[in-house]
């Protein structure tokens, strides 16, 4: 337990102090690193199925979060970009059976969506993003995705070994239950309703309510599909890199689905109120 709380004490002070002081391109390095570890960890879950997964994908995966800051309008062309010479990919190398084909092309493609669209996203939100200059409340919209997603996952973990009893997903991840689910929803509802108050007084209530729902069914579902990925693939967690806590899937499961839902919340919001 003393190593599980070290290590989360020295991820919450990383991850704050690379948000709120790293030069930007030093953060966009250390979002790289990330990347690289969690598609190696990606692949082994991967390969553990008998795929194989093209390592040519790594390189649009890093690349990803530069032009996703940088030259935003390259976004479309660089995914295309990147299917197409999957699709060249999957003809060249030597398969050991055709039948993988369109499994391994499939998801050596998805590594980029699932681990570069959230990722990149999130480093738009860096104070020193060029997206995030001259727009100060960034930072705090990504605090409050954190913190709603901190909130979920604690009160499904803790009202859940309390008063747990009707499981809901066996086959995935036999411990979590109705009653958590539940909680880990309202908690970041309301959670998110107080942080606005104060720090994101330009949202109305309601929206703020509806973001923390969002984040809270988010953040359940990522953790529940990195639970589903790990038991497909007969593994506990996605590596050993952070004692006590698993490798770098383990620890951003949650952000991976919660980053993207907020992303697209946030979009309909601008776009289509009034």
């Amino acid at each position: 337990m003393k190593t599980r709380i070290l290590t989360a004490v020295f991820l919450i002070a990383l991850t704050l102090l690379a948000l709120f002081l790293f030069p930007f391109y030093l953060f966009l390095i250390l979002i790289d690193i990330t990347l690289l570890l969690g598609f190696m960890e990606l692949k082994n879950i991967v390969g553990k199925t008998g795929l194989p997964c093209f390592s040519i994908s790594l390189v649009f995966l890093l690349f990803l979060p530069w032009a996703w800051n940088y030259t935003p309008d390259m976004i479309t062309p660089i995914l295309i970009a990147a299917l197409l010479l999957h699709l060249v990919w999957a003809l060249i190398i030597p398969l050991p059976d055709l039948k993988f084909c369109l499994p391994a092309t499939s998801g050596s493609f998805f590594s980029i969506i699932y681990l570069g669209i959230p990722f990149s996203i999130l480093s738009t939100y860096q104070v020193n993003s060029p997206q995030s200059i001259g727009h100060p409340n960034r930072i705090w919209e990504l605090m409050l995705v954190f913190i709603a997603l901190w909130l979920s996952d604690s009160a499904a973990y803790f009202t859940g070994r309390a008063i747990g009893k009707h499981k809901i997903t066996p086959r995935i991840s036999p411990n979590k239950s109705l009653e958590g689910f539940i909680a880990g929803i309202v908690f970041p509802a309301a959670g998110a309703v107080v942080y606005g108050k104060f720090l994101l007084p330009e949202y109305p209530a309601w929206f703020l309510l509806l973001t923390g729902l969002v984040l809270g069914i988010s953040g359940i579902m990522g953790d529940l599909f990195e639970s589903a990925l790990k038991r497909g693939s007969g593994i506990k967690d996605s590596s050993n890199l952070f004692p006590g806590h698993g490798g770098i899937l383990d620890r951003t499961d949650s952000i991976l689905a919660g980053v993207p839902a907020f992303y697209l919340l946030k979009f309909i919001w601008e776009n289509f109120q009034g």
